[in-house]
């Protein structure tokens, strides 16, 4: 039997991103650590390190790599490193870079895939648990306006934006796929799990962000319906959309105002308010500094922005290199009509704004797009895997 290299070397990629979901889900997210008494640390430490192993592998003897990319790697893997020490320690950004500089060659439509069965399965894994009694059902309840009490349940999770951003990330995958032809099943299914998300997780941010799916997709469907001196308008406004993003939630967050921001900031919860007192007690710093997270002030408790949390912790090097790399991605993507990655990017973009997952790779399998954008040349970008011609006789 022959056994191409390129072929195992991405089978190994895809089986240490599976890994990775799957792990956060059980050994992080859920109430399975506290209904088995499992240390969290020792088993997601586990997985991650079996992960690491097998990119390290694929990327040592599997794949071949130019001078020019190798100081590409050195460059991430040195200031990543030294963001977390900077930071603190946290492995966060690291892990995501690990991933992001072993994804040569890798096919961007099968790690769509492979991120989709990952979320269902441990989603589902924690799900079955928890309606048969194995592990917690979590129930809190939020008091909103003073006033009004809403009932959220996280069936599960330990918390109800765990369930919430895992659904979006499933509609998001489906959307993706079926982009060229999403048939009224497909959006039937994605607007029920919408309407899931709404009444059980009560997750707001995650609600809106499925509904952007669908409003993103129909514009990138319109892309040459309107013109301006034969250029398309949506094309360039979409194209421009990740780097945009991330200067205007800067400039809300160190200007902030009641006055002028308030009705903005109610409708984000706050985030805003939570960014603007943060900076105030931090700045931004270059390549990171440790940050406190437990209450700095009356009002704010933690950061909600996946922008401003970068451009805090680990620097504002990351917080602006992620939007800037995104807007090259939807650039080139344009160029070769794969509005499908312009949908994808531009969402995951509008989720930066409400959740620090976006630099996380177990919840942004978009990172990976970086990767292939700084190591796939020409016309092969975004497009698959090369077909080398490296076999092995098994």
């Amino acid at each position: 039997m022959k056994i191409r290299l390129s072929n195992l070397s991405c089978i190994l990629y895809y089986v240490a991103l599976a890994i990775v979901i799957v792990a956060n889900i059980l050994f992080v997210e859920s109430t399975l650590i506290n209904f088995f008494s499992i240390d969290k640390g020792v088993w997601l430490g586990l997985c991650e390190n079996v992960s690491w192993i097998l990119l390290l592998f694929r990327s040592v003897f599997l794949e071949k790599y130019s001078k020019k990319e190798v100081l590409i790697i050195a460059f991430l893997l040195s200031l990543s490193g030294i963001s977390m020490i900077m930071s603190g320690g946290s492995h966060l950004l690291l892990n995501s870079i690990v991933f992001l500089i072993s994804s040569k060659n890798v096919n961007f439509s099968k790690i769509v895939k492979v991120a989709l069965l990952s979320n269902i399965l441990g989603v589902g894994i924690t799900l079955i648990m928890a309606l048969t009694g194995l592990i917690e059902a979590n129930a809190v309840s939020r008091v909103y306006d003073g006033t009004r009490v809403v009932m959220r349940f996280s069936l599960g999770f330990l918390q109800p934006n765990y369930l919430g951003s895992h659904l979006f990330i499933i509609c998001l995958c489906i959307a993706f796929i079926y982009f060229k032809r999403m048939p009224f099943k497909t959006i039937s299914v994605i607007v029920i799990l919408d309407v899931f998300i709404y009444m059980t997780c009560y997750s707001r941010t995650n609600f809106i962000l499925v509904i952007s799916i669908l409003i993103v997709s129909v514009v990138a469907n319109k892309v040459d319906t309107i013109q301006l001196n034969g250029h398309s308008v949506i094309k360039k406004i979409l194209t421009i959309l990740p780097i945009a993003i991330f200067i205007a939630i800067v400039i809300c967050s160190i200007f902030y105002s009641d006055f002028w921001l308030g009705t903005i900031n109610k409708l984000m919860s706050n985030r805003l308010l939570y960014s603007h007192e943060y900076f105030n007690n931090y700045g931004f710093s270059i390549l990171g500094q440790p940050v406190d997270f437990s209450e700095i002030t009356t009002r704010a408790y933690t950061i909600d922005c996946a922008y401003i949390y970068l451009a805090i912790r680990f620097g504002v090097i990351w917080a602006f290199l992620f939007p800037c790399v995104y807007t090259q991605i939807c650039k080139r993507a344009i160029q070769i009509n794969r509005l499908d990655i312009v949908v994808l990017v531009v969402t995951v973009a509008l989720w930066g704004i409400s959740e620090t997952y976006y630099f996380r790779i177990q919840y942004n399998f978009s990172l990976i797009l970086m990767g292939i954008f700084l190591f796939t040349n020409g016309n092969q970008l975004l497009e698959g895997e090369n077909d080398n011609s490296n076999e092995v006789i098994v």
